[in-house]
């Protein structure tokens, strides 16, 4: 997402997204998603029947920036000049654990490398860098995954380390519960391993991320139809066993799919971008959207995990391989839907990793891996993009007067997009054009 003027960014103006920071233990999940589904009539016409939602975790706009430098090109995501991608802007990916924490937008995110602090009363969230030991997200400025991903899940904050409940314990409804309600088809698909925090935000309910086994169980009683990920260090002959009597075909690899199955999993053993014997994730990508594509519609979210994982270990080479890969799979999912009018697609992160940043009047195509820095082995509080395929006036019109503002972007961002959304939001969006 290039620091440059981009039009379509002045809609954000419009929004100054409601942000859901503090939930109250009286409002409802069920209250919220029959506000923003289908009867809010923001989908009205029903023109819209499937949503996919890519997340990069984490992948901030810097990675983004880094990536189309690297190609010589736009990625097709943030292409200012393709009306299909109408809108382009940012979220805020706070959990209830930054709650606390003062950022000071007068400084840039983007360019955190000028910043000694970037709160007020806090320490840099860019301290100690070359050190990831320890369990820096129990009291830490910034999201994990768990609250990230649950905040684009369920439209509700919680603190980090939880999956699919709030911060009192209660159960929260998600995209893929809420999209098997109104009887589509759904579906999630990750390279991190199925027990992820990702991938288990929008599968099941549990206290702590580590819990895998418990992830695992109640995986497999989830509302997916499809679920595609590395094996889980957990998984054996009994959980095979326990998902096929549950219903469930079990595969190992894309040869052995069923894609007239109606509840499928698909456990790879590992999954590498640009290798020769690993699919890649524009191939699960396609493979799960021809599965999933039915009268009544879809929900699919698709994870790209190891940009994360390459920028926590400050791999550059890495992590724009997992990148690219990436950014692959969000452009054959856009040659699909260029063939029809009933897809909305939304690509977001759920936090950026690693502090990245480059020196944007020295880097071109030809040094700009040397060029790329890092400043932290941990996340950073950066806002991540949020790029949206299809038309959302509607959202815009339905909801203007009900959104309120975030306050301003930091220093950096475009000046034509002076609000910004919360990762609730992205949620919101997805939900009323489900």
């Amino acid at each position: 997402m290039k620091i440059k003027n981009i039009t379509k960014l002045s809609v954000l103006s419009l929004l100054g997204l409601l942000s859901i920071s503090v939930i109250s233990s009286t409002c409802s999940n069920e209250t919220l998603a029959d506000i923003y589904v289908r009867n809010a009539h923001v989908n009205k016409t029903n023109k819209i029947k499937n949503v996919i939602m890519f997340i990069g975790d984490g992948m901030g706009p810097n990675h983004v920036d880094a990536g189309e430098i690297y190609l010589g090109r736009d990625f097709v995501f943030s292409n200012p000049n393709d009306s299909k991608w109408s809108f382009h802007g940012y979220q805020n990916t706070d959990s209830l654990t930054s709650v606390g924490y003062t950022l000071d937008t007068s400084k840039s995110l983007l360019r955190p490398e000028l910043n000694p602090t970037l709160y007020d009363d806090a320490d840099s969230p860019y301290t100690n860098g070359g050190n990831a030991s320890g369990n820096f997200m129990s009291d830490t400025c910034y999201t994990d995954s768990a609250a990230g991903g649950t905040a684009l899940a369920t439209g509700y904050k919680t603190t980090n380390s939880t999956l699919g409940l709030n911060k009192h314990g209660q159960k929260l409804q998600n995209l893929v519960e809420i999209a098997h309600s109104l009887n589509k088809m759904t579906g999630v698909v990750t390279t991190d391993s199925l027990d992820g925090a990702t991938p288990s935000s929008f599968l099941v309910h549990v206290e702590e991320r580590h819990l895998s086994s418990e992830i695992v169980d109640q995986m497999m009683v989830s509302d997916a139809n499809l679920i595609i990920g590395e094996k889980p260090s957990v998984w054996s002959d009994t959980t095979t066993s326990n998902y096929t009597l549950n219903g469930w075909d079990v595969a190992t690899s894309l040869s052995e799919t069923n894609p007239e199955s109606n509840k499928e999993v698909i456990v790879l053993p590992g999954l590498v971008a640009n290798s020769h014997i690993s699919p890649s994730l524009s191939d699960l990508t396609i493979y799960a959207i021809d599965k999933l594509d039915n009268e009544e519609g879809f929900f699919l979210m698709v994870e790209g995990a190891s940009i994360d994982k390459a920028s926590h270990s400050n791999q550059t080479r890495t992590m724009m391989q997992e990148l690219l890969d990436f950014e692959n799979a969000i452009m054959t999912a856009t040659k699909w839907a260029e063939a029809r009018e009933d897809t909305l697609m939304i690509v977001t992160a759920d936090h950026e990793t690693g502090g990245l940043y480059f020196n944007r009047d020295v880097a071109d195509q030809t040094n700009i891996l040397d060029e790329i820095n890092w400043l932290t082995y941990n996340h950073s509080r950066t806002r991540v993009g949020v790029d949206v395929y299809g038309d959302i006036s509607e959202f815009v019109n339905t909801y203007q007067e009900q959104l309120t503002k975030q306050g301003i972007l930091d220093e950096g961002m475009p000046t034509q997009s002076p609000y910004y959304w919360d990762n609730t939001d992205v949620f919101r969006l997805a939900a009323s054009y489900l």
